[in-house]
């Protein structure tokens, strides 16, 4: 009986050791694949805010200052900021780079790599611009509107002469998911390498532990 109840002890203590190590390999590959996915995320979100301070920078001051009313900037010279936003767009991969100015509770496009006229109403609702607008924290997101459904980054700027205007990035969706799965791909193959060498070794480590259990408890006796 005691025989029967000592091998039974060593199973569960074997059992116990094991699946005790398989829980923390399961859950440190849980936990990487959290932070891998949204490093995807961080990465994408850093790009899109280079690009909105790189366009900042390149864009001559008083051109924010002036563009606040229709006829304040000329066509020729709205288009003329295409170059800046391509070079930019290409740099960083983004798909959308622009710039809105609000007027009585309507924005309006400044700047954009779209084929629209300068000063076009944009007419989405979109909260996310409003509250920036309003409070001038930078803001990250998802929105699906007209222009199709992306992940954007905004940022409110001041002019020399106190004005406020604001600058978006954007990137695809699907740039981001696709991201998101070659990184998976790329995860699983090697976490399942590493999970079966943790097992291995955690089934030695298992068997190891409970012959010097074993082998203390014999000693026990003989003393």
């Amino acid at each position: 009986m005691d025989h029967n109840t000592s091998a039974v002890g060593r199973r569960l203590l074997i059992g116990s050791v094991y699946f005790t190590l398989l829980g923390v390999v399961i859950i440190a590959c849980i936990c990487q694949i959290v932070s891998g996915l949204r490093q995807v995320t961080h990465d994408a979100d850093a790009r899109t805010l280079a690009a909105i301070k790189m366009l900042n920078f390149k864009i001559p001051n008083d051109y924010f200052d002036r563009a606040v009313t229709l006829n304040a900037v000329s066509e020729e010279e709205f288009k003329g900021n295409d170059r800046i936003i391509r070079e930019i767009t290409s740099m960083f991969s983004i798909k959308y780079l622009y710039s809105m100015v609000e007027i009585d509770d309507r924005f309006y496009i400044t700047n954009v790599l779209l084929d629209v006229p300068y000063f076009t109403e944009y007419h989405e609702d979109w909260p996310m611009l409003r509250k920036t607008a309003r409070d001038g924290e930078p803001r990250f997101g998802v929105i699906s509107d007209s222009y199709g459904k992306t992940r954007f980054c905004i940022s409110r700027f001041t002019t020399p002469s106190g004005g406020h205007y604001i600058i978006g990035a954007d990137i695809d969706s699907e740039e981001i998911r696709t991201a998101r799965e070659e990184y998976l791909k790329s995860f699983l193959p090697k976490t399942q390498n590493e999970a079966l060498i943790v097992i291995v070794f955690g089934g030695i480590l298992a068997l190891m532990s409970l012959r010097m259990i074993v082998k203390g408890q014999c000693y026990t006796v003989a003393g």
